[in-house]
């Protein structure tokens, strides 16, 4: 019996040194944690929760709080039962690909019918009742427990991208003795761990396990070991809601470089971020950002009697109401594509704007611009297109890229109104009164806990009461404002004051009415000539040359002519030979200039390669034969021919 412990003890210590060595190599933050942790234990810094424990020829986890065992059972006859449980259907896994409502149809979109006809040749070809895949890609543990059932579920699925998330460090440290984790990441396989981390940094593992392979994510398994972790497949559910695999909006991206490359030859002017960063017109002033969320209504009669002390960057929907109470912002943002925003910004008085500078995305509707005619515009690029001009990258709302403009200009106090990500409490409203757009959300609490949506209505931390109610989507905006304070942080000293009465947002501090009017008394006025500012960090670009890369997409429209004749015997031969194909045109487009026009590219194949996949990878009658095989090919080719002639058309003069 003691010679059976003996052995028993070497092989639970092998596993356990060849896993630190695997952490070690692969992860070595976690190994950190794990070396830290092991050493405090030794050093009795700190006592042990939990301890492995042989019980009756299996293990379990005790729990030394409450003297109670993990399991209660056989661990491994446990793990047996839950290998059983999962299968390759679509059953216990979050199903990406968009239906339409009250059916079980793949939801399809007028923009994109010239590159995406494979949506609807899968609604007429594949029985959705019955989908069931032959591989599993993308597969989420949720729990360790000691690892036994993931051994088991993994022998019987081989996912080749996995993410163990469990929170408790001292649960996975237990279970490196039992299970060897470097398994997952063998050969084409890829493992992603979140251990003991917060909401967060298990957002930000959940995101980068999202983004491998994202060509695959039509469908992810999932498996938790504990309705303790229910929180955490909520996570789970809510960044994945927060995905649309129809979301590459391919024709409004053409639009938008159509728009731009207008735009520049017009010789319109640009701001440009070489300028921008070099002057940093905004330093040393107050900022007030004022967007358009219900809070707005408590503050805007302190904001008419105050606004001299602070320099005024407001959306664009709030124009009109800034109208009403004779609030004249020196800085207006707008962003949307949509005309709509001509009437955002058309005023009762003709001249209201004419001494604020407004700052527009290049993706503006030309309508826009006639409602602005005369006034001093400017544009940032909202692609990547011309060097010269910089980039500061995308923005998903108006109301973070007002916070951008401001951190870039220079501003290091920022004061922040109407930013509630919240509707008004009693009324349902989105927006403040007299806002240019209007929407009621539902108040009631009510919901299906079965079904996820949007408009589940949740309550949260306040940022100046303790609780508030907002819904799902709302809170999209919270997350938005969030990531934007966390990327401007690492490259600028921003103090990020919120005022509004909506839900807390980490990264900005809350701060009351009472405590502005306190700040207000040692603020100077305010005389900023906005206009003369802009000025200095605005140019027109006055020569643009894309002759080489019209050439290179000819070269490219023909290449995939010639592939768009081939025929495929099999599933493997077309894929194969479909990425050699993107392989050489991505090689081709290496260069700066062609960047832009390389990832609209590679935007449309993260997109249709989704449903390609998908359709390939079920296991019905008549999926793998050579005639279906050769329509999915033939559907990708004409797709990827209809990207490069439009973009084409959009740069040619």
């Amino acid at each position: 019996m003691d010679n059976e412990i003996e052995s028993l003890s070497k092989t639970l210590i092998n596993i356990y040194q060849k896993n630190l060595i695997f952490l070690q190599e692969s992860f070595p933050e976690i190994y950190k944690e794990i070396d830290n942790f092991s050493k405090k234990l030794e050093n009795q810094e700190i006592q042990e929760k939990y301890s492995l424990e042989y019980v009756d020829g299996y293990f379990d986890i005790l729990n030394h709080e409450n003297n109670g065992m993990y399991y209660f059972t056989n661990s491994y006859e446990d793990a047996d039962k839950r290998r059983e449980f999962v299968d390759f259907s679509q059953s216990s896994s979050l199903d990406l690909l968009r239906k339409i409502p009250g059916s079980n149809k793949l939801m399809f979109s007028e923009l994109y019918q010239d590159v995406m006809p494979i949506i609807q040749f899968i609604n007429d070809s594949v029985d959705m009742d019955n989908v069931k895949f032959e591989k599993i890609y993308k597969f989420i543990f949720i729990g360790t427990g000691l690892g036994i059932h993931i051994q088991e579920i993994d022998k019987k699925l081989k996912p080749y991208t996995t993410l163990i998330i469990e929170p408790e460090l001292e649960i996975f440290r237990l279970s490196l003795f039992i299970t060897d984790y470097s398994v997952f990441d063998e050969g084409n396989r890829t493992l992603f761990l979140s251990i003991g981390a917060n909401k967060r940094e298990r957002n930000s593992i959940i995101a980068q396990f999202a983004h491998h392979h994202e060509y695959m994510n039509y469908n992810v398994k999932h498996y938790s070991i504990d309705k303790s972790h229910e929180y955490i497949k909520d996570e789970i559910v809510n960044y994945f809601g927060g995905i649309d695999p129809v979301g590459f909006p391919y024709r409004m991206i053409i639009q938008n470089l159509d728009r731009t490359m207008k735009f520049l030859r017009d010789k319109e002017k640009f701001i440009s971020v070489n300028l921008l960063q070099k002057h940093r017109i905004l330093q040393d002033k107050n900022v007030l950002i004022i967007s358009a969320g219900p809070s707005l209504d408590n503050y805007i009669d302190w904001i008419t009697e105050h606004q001299d002390k602070f320099l005024i960057i407001c959306v664009d929907v709030i124009v009109r109401k800034l109208e009403k109470h004779n609030i004249v912002p020196e800085i207006v943002v707008s962003i949307d594509p949509s005309e709509l925003c001509a009437d955002y910004l058309t005023t009762e008085n003709p001249d209201f704007l004419n001494n604020s500078a407004i700052i527009f995305k290049s993706q503006q509707a030309p309508e826009v611009l006639d409602a602005v005619k005369g006034k001093n515009y400017y544009f940032l690029q909202t692609l990547y297109i011309i060097q010269e001009l910089g980039f500061l990258g995308s923005t998903p709302n108006v109301g973070t890229f007002a916070l951008k403009i401001a951190g870039f200009l220079g501003a290091e106090n920022i004061y922040i109104i109407g930013n509630d990500a919240a509707f008004n409490q009693e009324t349902g409203t989105r927006y403040a009164n007299d806002s240019s757009y209007t929407l009621i959300d539902s108040t009631n609490e009510e919901k299906n806990s079965n079904v996820f949506s949007i408009e589940d209505v949740v309550i949260v931390k306040g940022n100046l009461k303790e609780k508030v109610k907002t819904n799902n989507q709302l809170l999209s905006f919270r997350k938005d404002f969030e990531n934007e304070i966390i990327t401007l942080r690492k490259i600028l000293d921003l103090k990020i004051f919120n005022m509004s009465n909506g839900v807390y947002m980490e990264g900005m501090t809350p701060i009351t009415l009472d405590e502005m009017n306190k700040v207000l008394k040692i603020i100077p006025e305010d005389s900023t000539d906005i206009i003369k500012l802009v000025e200095k960090i605005s140019k027109v670009i006055e020569d643009i040359d894309y002759c080489e890369s019209i050439n290179l997409f000819d070269e490219i429209i023909k290449e995939v002519e010639i592939y768009q004749k081939k025929e495929f015997e099999t599933k493997q031969e077309f894929l194969s030979t479909k990425l050699d194909l993107m392989a050489w045109i991505i090689k081709e487009m290496n260069n700066e200039q062609n960047g832009i026009f390389a990832t609209i590219f590679l935007k449309y194949i993260a997109l249709v390669d989704i449903y390609v996949n998908f359709i390939l990878n079920l296991q019905q009658e008549n999926l793998s034969q050579k005639d279906f095989i050769n329509k999915v090919s033939n559907m990708w080719a004409k797709g990827t021919i209809v990207v490069f002639e439009n973009m084409k058309q959009a740069i040619e003069e």
